[in-house]
This record gives C-alpha cells, sequence and structure tokens, in this order.
C-alpha cells in the first residue's frame, strides 16, 4: 500500500474518524506546513466537512470531523466551537449540552444540535445579556411551542419557571379550582381571594402580576376585564396585604391611606 504523504489529490483511509483526500495546499503558515482536507463521507448535515490542518497531523494523526455527529447519540455535534476554556467547560456548551441531554432531539432544532451554530445564535436570543452574566439565574424557555430554536426561544429567569412548568386544571396561571367550585387567585404562593369564573381569577392574577414587573410570558390569555367586574365576580376578600395592592392600583393617593 502506498505510503501517504499528504500530497493534493491523495487519500488516506486509515483515518480513525473516516477517510479524506488533501483538497489544497496552503503552504508555510506560521512555520507551519498547512493543508486543507475533505472528509469522504457526508456530515450530519449531509455537506462534506473541509478542514485547515498541518500536514504532519494529516499524515501522523487521527483527525476528527468536527461535523460527524457523535454526541448524544450520534444525534448532535460539536463543529468549530470551544468546549473548554481555563479547563473548564464553557458556559455556552454547558446550556447547550443540558438542552440537548434533557430533551427529545426532535424537540431542537436541526441547526442547534451542533454547538458552533447554537453559539452563533446565542446572542441573539432574548435575554442574551442577562444569562451571559447571570448564567445560574436564567434559562432556556421554549415560547408557544414545542421547539427549541431561535424563533421559539428566551431566556428566562427561574423563578418564573414553576408558574410556567405547573399544570393548571382551571386552564390559567394562578388560579385553582375549590371544593365550592369558585376560583381562587394565588401569585407565588399569595392569595388574592376566590371569584366566580375563572376569568376573574386569571384577570386578577394579571394584574397583580403586571404590578410585581412579571414578564409577559408569564401572564393568562384570558379575556380582557376591568377591574370592577373583577371585583363584582368575588366571592371572597382577598388577605390585607392584597387589598393594599388593589388600593394602589384604583387610586395610588388612597393606597398610600391605607398603608397604615
Amino acid at each position: 500500500m502506498k505510503k501517504f504523504k499528504g500530497k493534493v489529490g491523495e487519500i488516506r483511509t486509515d483515518n480513525k474518524f473516516g477517510a479524506f483526500k488533501v483538497i489544497k495546499d496552503l503552504g508555510n503558515i506560521n512555520n507551519m506546513h498547512k493543508i486543507i482536507i475533505q472528509f469522504l463521507d457526508k456530515n450530519m448535515f449531509n455537506f462534506y466537512t473541509e478542514i485547515e490542518v498541518s500536514i504532519t497531523n494529516a499524515i501522523y494523526s487521527n483527525i476528527f470531523d468536527p461535523y460527524k455527529a457523535t454526541i448524544n447519540n450520534n444525534t448532535a455535534c460539536r463543529g468549530l466551537a470551544r468546549v473548554y476554556e481555563n479547563g473548564k467547560n464553557t458556559k455556552e456548551f454547558n446550556i447547550w449540552s443540558n438542552m440537548i441531554k434533557n430533551h427529545d432531539i426532535n424537540e431542537i432544532d436541526y441547526r442547534w444540535r451542533c454547538l458552533e451554530y447554537f453559539c452563533k445564535d446565542l446572542p441573539y436570543i432574548m435575554n442574551y445579556n442577562y444569562w451571559v452574566y447571570n448564567t445560574s439565574k436564567y434559562s432556556l424557555y421554549r415560547v408557544n411551542s414545542n421547539l427549541f430554536s431561535l424563533n421559539t426561544t428566551i431566556f428566562l429567569d427561574n423563578k418564573y419557571l414553576p408558574i410556567l412548568n405547573t399544570k393548571h386544571p382551571s386552564g390559567y396561571r394562578g388560579v385553582s379550582i375549590t371544593s365550592a367550585n369558585t376560583f381562587q387567585c394565588n401569585v407565588n404562593g399569595d392569595y388574592y381571594g376566590q371569584y366566580k369564573t375563572a376569568e376573574a381569577a386569571a384577570n386578577k392574577f394579571n394584574l397583580v402580576a403586571k404590578f410585581r414587573g412579571y414578564p409577559d410570558i408569564v401572564l393568562n390569555n384570558a379575556p380582557k376585564m376591568s377591574i370592577l367586574d373583577i371585583e363584582r365576580n368575588k366571592t371572597r376578600t382577598v388577605s390585607i396585604n392584597g387589598e393594599k395592592l388593589l388600593y394602589r392600583l384604583l387610586d395610588p393617593k388612597k393606597g398610600q391611606e391605607n398603608n397604615g
């Protein structure tokens, strides 16, 4: 068998990660002889990977195809993205890896199954600037979709996840059905009364959530009601703190008077 020398047109068949051929000689770059190789098998994106390597590595080392699916039971790839930085996994790899491992691969956009492409899209995900400086506080969240993709995913503060991930028999967040068949409103554990209809309780939740600064994604998609109509549907009063909140919403001055 003719020995592989790394010349243009030559094919190396004994590479551990797949046969490749030399398609271009780049000559000496920074005191290193470089060439461009092309793998003979198509990668997970159905094209032939071309990468720049030193001729020494091409001859003596096993060259890895970064776009070949080898991660998560051969469903994802690394691409040219960095995995390690200063001896530790990069934050980009950590959040990507968690997404890949904790969800069915069919729930992840094909582009995002590659770490490199995921990293390219990261800065364009809503709330990225919050996540990048506080990675433990924010998580990827799909908005009205079963798919993780650039168009359907945001970074969301973890404190809102219990509200969003809890299933509510009433059909609305923060609204439970009582034994008396009334609808009780709770916001983050705080009680805000019982109502004749689920829609009134859902509107009460929205009212309080907005006042607390919750993002719109947390709010209920319910027919909008006025504050007066919400209160007309009340069957039981809210807590003292809840009433103070209502006063402030109706009349800031009255709210101040009732703070005593």
